[in-house]
């Protein structure tokens, strides 16, 4: 297991008000750790990734433990699948069996 810090840019999708994002397509948190599932841009491949699925390609770890970003309260209950609190290496190892 390793860890490789990148720089995520995200888009996302404001109220009809223009105050702030959906509640379902929030920003992740500046300097906290997540598991990314991402998809390469057709534009730039190699360089410029996609969240999959928008907010549900995130997966907070905290604690070395993964959750859904519906746990942790950064989108609504019932957006996406529900982690929570799997441990980071059982995590990883059940995406590569």
């Amino acid at each position: 297991q390793s860890e490789c810090p990148i720089l995520v840019a995200q888009r996302v999708t404001f109220k009809a008000d223009g105050n702030g994002p959906m509640a379902d397509d929030t920003l992740l948190r500046p300097g906290s750790r997540y598991v990314l599932f991402l998809t390469p841009s057709i534009f730039r491949p190699g360089e410029f990734f996609w969240l999959t699925g928008a907010t549900q390609g995130a997966f907070p770890i905290v604690n070395d433990k993964v959750f859904s970003r519906s746990v942790t309260g950064e989108i609504p209950e019932g957006v996406g699948p529900t982690v929570k609190g799997v441990p980071l290496d059982q995590f990883i190892h059940d995406l590569t069996r």
